[in-house]
């Protein structure tokens, strides 16, 4: 088994980006962060069952093939590496046993955890996965299908969660409806779902998601307004083509734009 990166406190709060393919790609874009900021920037690898052993999917431009994963992590101590697993099963039977061995197998030794994109996984699944890492963290994605614009649905999305992970086996809940295809956020759904769960003093870091780029950080205002140390992610609005391959260019500008807005940096 490797040894697995420490460094990343929990709920420490982050900018993010999502669909690294290359080391190259991290480099060139961790170059962009201020000299004085202080959040972690999140570099995330998209995998999947599939990806992970070596066979394609759709989403060529975003997803490295198994064995190339460990090469894209950095050891950089501003780096916060995330896998973001979705596995496309109802069932998460199975999905503890999928995360030690990516992370002892395939990620190398710079992982700090995985993002599941995947609906409420059981938590003893990821119990089992965390008694063998327990350094790791969880950043949980809350989706299209959980995410509703109203108040009651903002409340029973707390109460759904809070009786799902009892002992703190989720570290981040991602509110996320774009789901990588760069559909924007909406603020008022955001700031909803935020208030019931800082209402609720949940033991969890809040990230959002949704169509960021460079030209529209200005949505993360009434987010930052009421929730400062909310961490934020993108992906769809920074790629392009038939390739789809991140435009570095336009991760820069946001990278840039993100730590302005989410740090008062001037």
């Amino acid at each position: 088994m490797v040894d697995i990166l420490v460094g990343v406190m929990r709920h420490e709060p982050y900018i993010g980006i999502t669909g690294f393919m290359t080391r190259e790609e991290v480099e060139t874009v961790m170059g962009a962060i201020p000299s004085n900021a202080s959040r972690k920037f999140m570099v995330g690898v998209l995998a999947s069952p599939k990806t992970i052993y070596g066979n394609g999917n759709k989403w060529t431009g975003r997803y490295p093939m198994g064995n190339d994963i460990s090469g894209i992590f950095t050891d950089d101590p501003r780096a916060f590496n995330l896998i973001h697993y979705g596995d496309g099963l109802k069932s998460s039977e199975g999905l503890g046993e999928a995360l030690m061995m990516i992370a002892s197998d395939i990620a190398g030794p710079n992982l700090h955890g995985f993002q599941l994109n995947m609906a409420w996984p059981e938590a003893g699944e990821i119990a089992k996965f965390k008694e063998k890492f327990p350094e790791m963290q969880i950043v949980l994605q809350a989706g299209r299908w959980t995410l509703k614009d109203s108040t009651e649905t903002a409340l029973e999305l707390v109460k759904r969660f809070r009786a799902a992970y009892l002992n703190g086996e989720v570290d981040y809940l991602i509110l996320d409806i774009s789901g990588g295809l760069g559909i924007e956020l909406f603020p008022g759904l955001m700031v909803k779902n935020m208030k019931a769960i800082k209402a609720a003093a949940l033991d969890i870091g809040i990230t959002v998601a949704g169509g960021l780029h460079k030209g529209n950080l200005d949505l993360l205002d009434p987010i930052l307004e009421i929730c400062p140390d909310a961490s934020v992610d993108a992906e769809g609005a920074l790629r392009m083509g038939p390739d789809d391959h991140l435009v570095l260019s336009e991760a820069i500008g946001y990278t840039k734009g993100a730590y302005k807005k989410c740090e008062h940096l001037s």
